[in-house]
């Protein structure tokens, strides 16, 4: 059977924790999985099992009784990673006991617990796979480069969201892979609404559906708006998401004049999601690399808000545009560039104008095609099992006790 690890996970926001789920979804609907271990603590049921991970909590420093003294931080720190090696050799010593021939996905590399837990793996001689994102190159490259390198290079396969992943990788690790894929991100269309072009017959509504951090350059896309909100005083900008930069977004709406044109969501269910997207014209997010210090591996909410009929906006860097396409229901730009807004502004002003053109709504019905076409989870899956093998070789695995 397939186990997937990750610590990033349902009910968590964002990229990797969606690509998680609907990869453990549909392992499970081939019949291939075995559980999903995590530390993300469930608050409702799913339909495949999932097992609490070994790993309760982080090394933050000054929340242990202690911290605040040099000594006992360090025998804090000390016990901390022999509690984290003690339960990961369990955890992997299970692994053997239960399945004569397991398999570890993991999704998810941007830890100390994740390589702790692989030296386990090797340990029992437990193949596993890594899935890699984009911003975990970029991070383990900077902080352990050896241990990282040397954990992939052991892999029995390496899994990339994008080709624009894949080519980071070898940049930044000077290792080309033996055994590589390239699993995009893609969308379950049994689980969305179907769009329905009437709910955009109203005012102009943009949106974005993300974690507000500096790389998704919502405030570049805010300045941009300004142009739009001051004409149309029924135009709307819903921002789907939180983060550490929602405060400094709010208060430069407010300074920008445009507050009461701007929603700020929050974190919402994918019911709302969805429905903010199907009444949406235009999704943005302009994405940045800030000096290569950040990556935007692929972006599924280009995805999403393509299948409701949404005009998308992104940045060219990293694989957005892999997301995008280039069928010409999209437009990229370099927002590393100073001044970009006002070529954003003039771009959101040009599609304002044309929201009920015939030509606007046939580039609606291409995204949703290609989305369609390209993009079904289940197709991805399929087709990811039958060229790796992984679907024959686990799927007939006798287990322990069978």
């Amino acid at each position: 059977m397939i186990y997937l690890y990750t610590n990033d996970f349902l009910p968590m926001f964002g990229g990797v924790a969606d690509y998680s789920a609907n990869l453990a979804a549909q392992l499970h609907h081939h019949g291939l999985l075995g559980k999903v271990i995590t530390s993300a603590v469930q608050k409702s049921p799913l339909p495949f099992p999932v097992d609490s991970s070994f790993i309760k909590h982080q090394r933050n420093l000054h929340q242990r009784s202690g911290d605040g003294y040099p000594i006992f931080r360090k025998i804090n720190t000390l016990w901390h990673f022999f509690v984290l090696n003690r339960e990961a050799r369990k955890e992997a010593r299970r692994l053997k006991s239960e399945d004569r021939q397991p398999y570890v996905i993991i999704t998810a590399y941007y830890d100390d617990e994740t390589p702790v837990f692989i030296r386990w793996l090797k340990t029992y001689s437990i193949p596993y796979a890594i899935v890699l994102h984009g911003l975990d190159i970029i991070r383990n490259t900077d902080r352990d480069k050896s241990s990282f390198v040397k954990h992939c290079r052991h892999a029995d396969l390496l899994i990339f969201n994008s080709n624009a992943t894949a080519q980071l990788f070898r940049e930044r690790t000077s290792v080309a892979p033996d055994h590589q894929y390239v699993l995009y991100p893609g969308v379950d269309p049994g689980k969305m609404m179907t769009p329905d072009s009437d709910d955009k017959k109203g005012g102009f509504v943009m949106t974005s559906v993300c974690t507000l951090v500096k790389r998704k350059g919502l405030d570049i896309a805010l300045r941009a708006f300004r142009n739009i909100a001051e004409h149309d005083p029924e135009a709307r900008y819903i921002i789907v998401g939180d983060g550490p930069e929602r405060n400094a977004l709010e208060e430069l709406a407010s300074d920008l004049g445009i507050r009461d044109a701007v929603k700020f969501s929050g974190r919402v269910d994918e019911a709302e999601k969805f429905r903010v997207l199907e009444m949406s014209h235009v999704f943005v997010m302009p994405t940045r690399s800030l000096g290569d210090k950040d990556f935007e591996g692929f972006g599924i909410s280009f995805l999403e808000a393509a299948y409701f009929g949404n005009i998308l906006i992104g940045g060219k860097h990293g694989g957005v545009p892999e997301s995008i396409g280039d069928e010409g229901n999209g437009y990229m730009m370099n927002f590393d560039e100073p001044g970009v807004e006002d070529a954003l502004s003039d771009l959101l002003s040009t599609l304002h104008a044309r929201k009920d053109t015939d030509a606007f709504r046939q580039a609606c019905d291409q995204a949703r095609r290609r989305i369609r076409e390209n993009f079904d989870w289940k197709v991805l899956a399929s087709d990811f099992l039958n060229k790796t093998g992984l679907g024959v070789k686990y799927g007939n695995a006798n287990q322990t006790g069978e």
